[in-house]
């Protein structure tokens, strides 16, 4: 057996310096950590292909090769180089200083996703050395830009490398372990949330504030009428196929008054009392209820005294797999047509159906062994990462960070703390 305590200690100072590599995207310059990183991978005689979408826009490929000779049946280890920004003032240490305290190294991406990524790396490290046989290859892929969207990091490498990366399973974040759930659970997520965001626009006449125009007639009253009526007509919740099946395998290691809660929000006959019933749901389970509709940004005016003629906000909505992007658009246009409020679509990805491959039973199977007082959970993530576009060519992906993290570390909070 390898020695997992000497390749812990190594991978932790491997992360250690792979943290210092200030990797914000905006702008994200990921080349000097890809490079890094193939150093790493050419110590123990793995090759490693850089590939740019843009200038310092890197991804890295390394492939261990397997017996069957196929390099569509691969596992690919996919994970990310970019973070996202970490405003200094908000922090006890630097974002970038990797300095280890309480036992942990603390450093913008620690969690999202520089430590998956390294354990990633620690496993073809291990795998080369101890000539471990392989029946199929084993590929690894850390890529640019999955915090601005993916489409000049793993989209890059799909659309102009599909034969680098080719695979036919892949392992990435959207799932992780939390160990102060009731009981431990280890979510695997098995599909994504779509993506829609949505630009509303309204036009009105411009005035002077002093003698303004008719409030119907005002670009911002337009708007802000349409988003009230957005907000006076949620979208529905419901449980989808998927989540009573984390539901349903929650229910299983509950303990009773839980598990009878858990049957109860899976039966059909409590659809009408969702509503309320969800209310004892966390935050991250509710948002699995239904397609989620949320304003982040409204853009309007110019001059303290002026009534501009035109407003506009940003919708970011995340789809159920088994809604229509096409009728939810639809609806969105119908409760904002009567005030005169245009739907444009900014981005948009695919639906991203369901993973239900072989490996889910050997993932499985691993993390019991390995947590046995823990749940192992097929799950939806509420985001959207890389794995989209590796689906788009044909291969099933599975979301699963496969570590145990209390509420503070969390998926919630990723994006604060690490």
């Amino acid at each position: 057996m390898p020695d997992f305590r000497a390749i812990g200690d190594e991978a932790v100072e491997i992360l250690r310096e792979y943290l210092r590599f200030d990797t914000t995207n905006p702008p994200g310059n990921e080349e000097q950590a890809a490079r890094y990183l193939a150093d790493v991978l050419a110590e123990a005689g793995i090759a490693a292909e850089l590939r740019s979408s843009a200038p310092g826009r890197t991804s890295l490929v390394a492939r261990l090769e397997g017996t069957r000779g196929r390099r569509g049946d691969a596992l690919a280890l996919l994970n990310h180089i970019d973070v996202v920004p970490a405003d200094p003032s908000e922090w006890s240490v630097d974002p970038f200083g990797a300095e280890e305290r309480d036992g942990c190294l603390w450093g913008r991406g620690a969690i999202d996703m520089k430590g998956m990524g390294v354990m990633q790396l620690a496993t073809m490290l291990a795998l080369a050395r101890e000539r471990v046989p392989l029946e199929r290859d084993v590929v690894f892929v850390a890529v640019a830009d999955e915090e601005a969207g993916g489409r000049m990091g793993a989209g890059f490498l799909a659309r102009e490398h599909a034969d680098l990366i080719a695979c036919s399973d892949v392992l990435n974040e959207g799932g992780y372990g939390l160990a102060s759930n009731h009981p431990p659970m280890l979510a695997c997520a098995l599909s994504e949330k779509a993506i829609r965001w949505v630009r509303l626009e309204a036009h009105g006449t411009p005035g002077h504030a002093s003698v303004p125009p008719d409030p119907a007639d005002r670009a911002i009253e337009r708007l802000l009428g349409a988003l009230a009526e957005l907000r006076r007509h949620p979208p529905e919740l419901r449980v989808s196929p998927l989540v009573e099946r984390t539901f349903r395998s929650l229910a299983r290691r509950s303990p009773l008054a839980q598990r009878r809660y858990l049957e109860v929000l899976c039966s059909p006959r409590s659809r009408p009392f969702l509503p309320l019933l969800s209310r004892r749901l966390p935050a991250r389970a509710r948002s699995l209820l239904s397609d989620v509709v949320t304003v982040t940004r409204i853009d309007a005016g110019y001059k303290d005294n002026v009534v501009p003629g035109s407003a506009a906000a940003t919708l970011d909505c995340r789809l159920l797999p088994d809604t229509d992007p096409d009728a939810f658009l639809a609806n969105i246009e119908t409760h904002v047509a009567p005030f005169g409020v245009t739907v444009e679509v900014e981005f948009a990805d695919d639906p991203q159906g369901v993973s239900d491959g072989p490996l889910l039973a050997v993932l499985e199977d691993a993390c019991t062994r390995a947590f046995p007082h823990a749940a192992f959970v097929p799950t939806l993530c509420p985001a959207i990462t890389d794995p989209s576009f590796f689906r788009t060519l044909r291969a099933d992906a599975y979301g699963l960070i496969h570590v145990m993290l209390d509420d503070d570390l969390s998926f919630v909070r990723a994006h604060d703390l690490a």
